[in-house]
Protein backbone atom coordinates (compact mmCIF):
# COMPACT_ATOMS: atom_id res chain seq x y z
CA UNK A 1 0.00 0.00 0.00
CA UNK A 2 2.63 2.57 0.77
CA UNK A 3 4.38 1.27 -2.38
CA UNK A 4 0.98 2.18 -4.78
CA UNK A 5 0.06 5.80 -2.40
CA UNK A 6 4.04 6.94 -3.22
CA UNK A 7 3.11 5.85 -7.01
CA UNK A 8 -0.29 7.78 -7.22
CA UNK A 9 1.50 10.90 -5.72
CA UNK A 10 4.49 11.20 -7.98
CA UNK A 11 1.84 10.12 -10.94
CA UNK A 12 -0.47 13.17 -9.40
CA UNK A 13 2.98 15.10 -9.44
CA UNK A 14 3.74 14.58 -13.28
CA UNK A 15 -0.08 15.20 -14.00
CA UNK A 16 -0.07 18.34 -12.23
CA UNK A 17 3.62 19.97 -13.87
CA UNK A 18 2.30 18.38 -17.42
CA UNK A 19 -1.05 20.43 -17.48
CA UNK A 20 1.06 23.60 -16.31
CA UNK A 21 3.37 22.98 -19.52
CA UNK A 22 0.73 22.44 -21.65
CA UNK A 23 -0.75 25.76 -20.27
CA UNK A 24 2.20 27.81 -21.10
CA UNK A 25 2.74 26.21 -24.53
CA UNK A 26 -0.97 27.30 -25.02
CA UNK A 27 -0.15 31.23 -24.51
CA UNK A 28 3.23 31.03 -26.32
CA UNK A 29 1.07 29.79 -29.29
CA UNK A 30 -1.00 33.00 -29.06
CA UNK A 31 1.65 35.17 -28.26
CA UNK A 32 4.42 33.91 -30.63
CA UNK A 33 3.47 34.23 -34.13
CA UNK A 34 6.04 32.77 -37.25
CA UNK A 35 6.08 34.89 -40.98
CA UNK A 36 7.76 33.39 -43.97
CA UNK A 37 10.77 35.21 -45.01
CA UNK A 38 9.87 36.98 -47.72
CA UNK A 39 13.71 36.72 -48.87
CA UNK A 40 13.87 33.18 -48.44
CA UNK A 41 15.55 30.96 -45.87
CA UNK A 42 14.40 30.49 -42.33
CA UNK A 43 11.47 31.70 -41.31
CA UNK A 44 10.95 34.65 -38.57
CA UNK A 45 9.03 34.63 -34.98
CA UNK A 46 7.46 38.02 -34.21
CA UNK A 47 4.85 38.92 -31.34
CA UNK A 48 1.76 40.70 -32.72
CA UNK A 49 0.98 43.57 -31.01
CA UNK A 50 -2.33 44.99 -32.52
CA UNK A 51 -1.96 45.00 -36.01
CA UNK A 52 1.87 45.04 -35.84
CA UNK A 53 4.39 41.90 -35.63
CA UNK A 54 7.48 43.40 -33.73
CA UNK A 55 10.81 41.08 -32.62
CA UNK A 56 10.56 39.56 -29.02
CA UNK A 57 12.66 41.68 -26.90
CA UNK A 58 13.81 40.73 -23.44
CA UNK A 59 12.73 43.05 -20.56
CA UNK A 60 14.68 45.70 -20.96
CA UNK A 61 16.59 45.81 -24.27
CA UNK A 62 16.66 48.63 -26.58
CA UNK A 63 17.74 48.33 -30.39
CA UNK A 64 18.60 49.56 -33.34
CA UNK A 65 17.32 53.06 -35.54
CA UNK A 66 16.39 53.00 -38.71
CA UNK A 67 18.86 53.28 -41.37
CA UNK A 68 15.92 55.78 -42.93
CA UNK A 69 16.63 54.03 -46.10
CA UNK A 70 12.89 55.25 -47.86
CA UNK A 71 13.04 53.31 -51.37
CA UNK A 72 12.45 49.70 -51.60
CA UNK A 73 14.97 47.82 -53.95
CA UNK A 74 13.92 44.29 -53.90
CA UNK A 75 11.81 42.32 -51.27
CA UNK A 76 13.24 41.36 -48.29
CA UNK A 77 15.76 44.73 -48.20
CA UNK A 78 15.70 47.31 -45.66
CA UNK A 79 13.08 48.99 -46.38
CA UNK A 80 11.10 45.48 -46.49
CA UNK A 81 11.47 45.32 -42.85
CA UNK A 82 12.14 48.68 -41.20
CA UNK A 83 8.87 50.76 -43.50
CA UNK A 84 6.86 51.67 -40.28
CA UNK A 85 3.58 51.51 -42.39
CA UNK A 86 4.78 47.37 -42.81
CA UNK A 87 4.08 44.69 -41.01
CA UNK A 88 7.38 43.87 -39.67
CA UNK A 89 8.40 48.08 -38.82
CA UNK A 90 12.00 47.13 -37.35
CA UNK A 91 14.53 49.38 -36.47
CA UNK A 92 13.29 52.15 -33.18
CA UNK A 93 11.16 53.75 -32.95
CA UNK A 94 8.43 51.62 -33.63
CA UNK A 95 4.67 52.00 -33.85
CA UNK A 96 4.92 55.38 -35.45
CA UNK A 97 3.11 54.57 -39.06
CA UNK A 98 4.48 56.80 -41.22
CA UNK A 99 8.04 57.94 -42.06
CA UNK A 100 6.99 61.33 -41.43
CA UNK A 101 5.68 60.38 -38.05
CA UNK A 102 9.03 58.71 -37.64
CA UNK A 103 11.33 61.55 -38.28
CA UNK A 104 8.85 63.43 -35.64
CA UNK A 105 9.60 61.03 -33.12
CA UNK A 106 13.23 60.37 -33.57
CA UNK A 107 14.69 63.89 -32.95
CA UNK A 108 13.52 66.27 -30.44
CA UNK A 109 14.94 69.63 -31.04
CA UNK A 110 15.59 71.59 -27.98
CA UNK A 111 15.55 75.48 -29.33
CA UNK A 112 19.00 75.85 -28.42
CA UNK A 113 21.29 74.42 -31.39
CA UNK A 114 20.81 71.05 -29.96
CA UNK A 115 18.76 68.23 -30.88
CA UNK A 116 18.29 64.81 -29.14
CA UNK A 117 18.12 61.78 -30.76
CA UNK A 118 15.55 59.39 -28.59
CA UNK A 119 16.43 56.58 -29.56
CA UNK A 120 20.10 56.40 -28.72
CA UNK A 121 19.55 59.16 -25.84
CA UNK A 122 22.19 60.95 -27.46
CA UNK A 123 22.17 64.80 -27.39
CA UNK A 124 23.88 66.64 -30.45
CA UNK A 125 24.89 70.07 -31.99
CA UNK A 126 22.43 70.72 -34.09
CA UNK A 127 24.09 72.77 -36.93
CA UNK A 128 28.04 73.40 -36.04
CA UNK A 129 28.42 75.67 -38.58
CA UNK A 130 25.87 78.09 -36.69
CA UNK A 131 27.88 77.94 -33.49
CA UNK A 132 30.54 80.15 -35.02
CA UNK A 133 33.98 81.16 -33.05
CA UNK A 134 33.58 79.94 -29.15
CA UNK A 135 36.41 80.87 -27.04
CA UNK A 136 39.20 80.97 -30.12
CA UNK A 137 37.38 77.67 -32.08
CA UNK A 138 35.96 77.94 -35.24
CA UNK A 139 33.36 75.33 -35.36
CA UNK A 140 32.73 76.24 -38.40
CA UNK A 141 35.98 74.65 -40.06
CA UNK A 142 37.92 71.27 -39.79
CA UNK A 143 40.26 70.54 -37.23
CA UNK A 144 43.29 68.00 -36.84
CA UNK A 145 41.96 64.94 -34.80
CA UNK A 146 43.22 65.86 -31.88
CA UNK A 147 42.28 69.51 -31.75
CA UNK A 148 38.81 67.79 -32.41
CA UNK A 149 38.99 65.86 -29.19
CA UNK A 150 40.18 68.36 -27.21
CA UNK A 151 37.61 71.16 -28.20
CA UNK A 152 34.75 68.83 -27.55
CA UNK A 153 35.66 68.46 -24.28
CA UNK A 154 36.50 71.90 -23.28
CA UNK A 155 33.42 72.91 -25.01
CA UNK A 156 30.60 74.72 -23.03
CA UNK A 157 27.68 75.29 -25.13
CA UNK A 158 24.22 75.48 -24.30
CA UNK A 159 23.92 75.34 -20.65
CA UNK A 160 26.29 71.99 -20.51
CA UNK A 161 29.75 71.11 -20.09
CA UNK A 162 29.87 67.65 -20.79
CA UNK A 163 30.61 67.78 -24.49
CA UNK A 164 32.57 64.92 -26.49
CA UNK A 165 33.82 63.88 -29.69
CA UNK A 166 31.15 60.62 -30.66
CA UNK A 167 32.79 56.97 -31.25
CA UNK A 168 32.44 55.58 -34.84
CA UNK A 169 28.76 53.87 -33.64
CA UNK A 170 27.74 57.15 -32.05
CA UNK A 171 28.42 59.47 -35.08
CA UNK A 172 27.34 56.63 -37.97
CA UNK A 173 24.17 56.47 -36.12
CA UNK A 174 22.90 59.63 -37.61
CA UNK A 175 23.73 58.90 -40.81
CA UNK A 176 20.53 58.64 -43.00
CA UNK A 177 21.57 55.70 -45.84
CA UNK A 178 19.26 56.94 -48.86
CA UNK A 179 20.55 58.70 -51.95
CA UNK A 180 17.50 60.36 -53.05
CA UNK A 181 15.18 62.74 -51.82
CA UNK A 182 13.00 61.82 -48.65
CA UNK A 183 9.43 64.05 -48.54
CA UNK A 184 8.23 65.13 -45.16
CA UNK A 185 4.47 66.86 -45.12
CA UNK A 186 4.21 66.56 -48.97
CA UNK A 187 7.46 68.69 -49.27
CA UNK A 188 10.02 66.26 -51.79
CA UNK A 189 12.70 68.05 -50.03
CA UNK A 190 11.66 67.76 -46.42
CA UNK A 191 14.40 65.67 -44.78
CA UNK A 192 16.68 65.33 -47.37
CA UNK A 193 17.30 66.50 -50.71
CA UNK A 194 18.40 64.74 -53.55
CA UNK A 195 21.94 63.52 -53.16
CA UNK A 196 24.35 64.52 -50.60
CA UNK A 197 24.58 64.88 -47.52
CA UNK A 198 23.18 62.11 -45.99
CA UNK A 199 21.79 62.88 -43.07
CA UNK A 200 18.27 64.42 -42.41
CA UNK A 201 18.62 68.15 -43.27
CA UNK A 202 16.17 69.42 -40.88
CA UNK A 203 17.30 67.77 -37.63
CA UNK A 204 20.88 68.36 -38.93
CA UNK A 205 21.04 71.33 -41.44
CA UNK A 206 23.94 72.62 -42.86
CA UNK A 207 26.01 69.48 -42.59
CA UNK A 208 28.87 69.57 -44.68
CA UNK A 209 29.06 66.63 -47.38
CA UNK A 210 32.34 65.89 -46.33
CA UNK A 211 34.98 64.14 -43.49
CA UNK A 212 33.63 64.19 -39.73
CA UNK A 213 35.82 62.94 -36.95
CA UNK A 214 35.15 60.12 -34.83
CA UNK A 215 36.97 60.04 -31.28
CA UNK A 216 37.67 56.05 -32.16
CA UNK A 217 40.99 54.54 -33.07
CA UNK A 218 41.91 52.61 -36.28
CA UNK A 219 43.25 49.64 -34.61
CA UNK A 220 45.21 48.35 -37.66
CA UNK A 221 47.32 51.60 -37.80
CA UNK A 222 46.85 53.76 -34.53
CA UNK A 223 48.25 57.14 -36.36
CA UNK A 224 44.82 56.88 -38.04
CA UNK A 225 41.20 57.34 -36.89
CA UNK A 226 37.79 56.41 -38.16
CA UNK A 227 35.78 58.88 -39.60
CA UNK A 228 32.33 59.28 -40.95
CA UNK A 229 31.58 60.88 -44.42
CA UNK A 230 28.25 62.76 -44.89
CA UNK A 231 29.35 63.26 -48.63
CA UNK A 232 28.82 59.47 -48.99
CA UNK A 233 27.36 57.69 -46.05
CA UNK A 234 30.10 55.25 -44.94
CA UNK A 235 32.81 54.89 -42.63
CA UNK A 236 36.66 55.74 -43.52
CA UNK A 237 40.07 56.13 -41.93
CA UNK A 238 42.38 59.11 -42.19
CA UNK A 239 45.54 60.05 -40.47
CA UNK A 240 45.34 61.99 -37.37
CA UNK A 241 46.89 64.86 -38.72
CA UNK A 242 44.14 65.65 -41.23
CA UNK A 243 41.68 68.32 -40.92
CA UNK A 244 37.72 67.42 -41.07
CA UNK A 245 35.21 68.90 -39.38
CA UNK A 246 33.41 68.26 -35.90
CA UNK A 247 29.91 67.70 -34.44
CA UNK A 248 30.44 67.42 -30.23
CA UNK A 249 27.88 64.75 -28.59
CA UNK A 250 26.85 64.40 -25.36
CA UNK A 251 25.24 61.79 -23.34
CA UNK A 252 24.74 58.10 -23.45
CA UNK A 253 25.77 57.29 -19.76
Amino acid sequence: MKHTKKRVTFLSRVLVLGLFCMVCAAHTAEALHVKKNPAGGQNLVFIRKGAKFVAPESEGASGLPKTGQYQSYRTGDDHTYADPAGSYDIGLSRGEGTWDDYWDARFTDNGDNTVTDTVTGLMWIQDHVAMGTIEGVNWASTMIWNDAIDNCVALEYAGKSDWRLPNAYELFSICLLEKGAIPYGGDADGIKGSGTPYINQRAFPNTISGYYWSATTYPDSTTYALNVTFGYGYVYCSGKPNSYYVRAVRGGQ
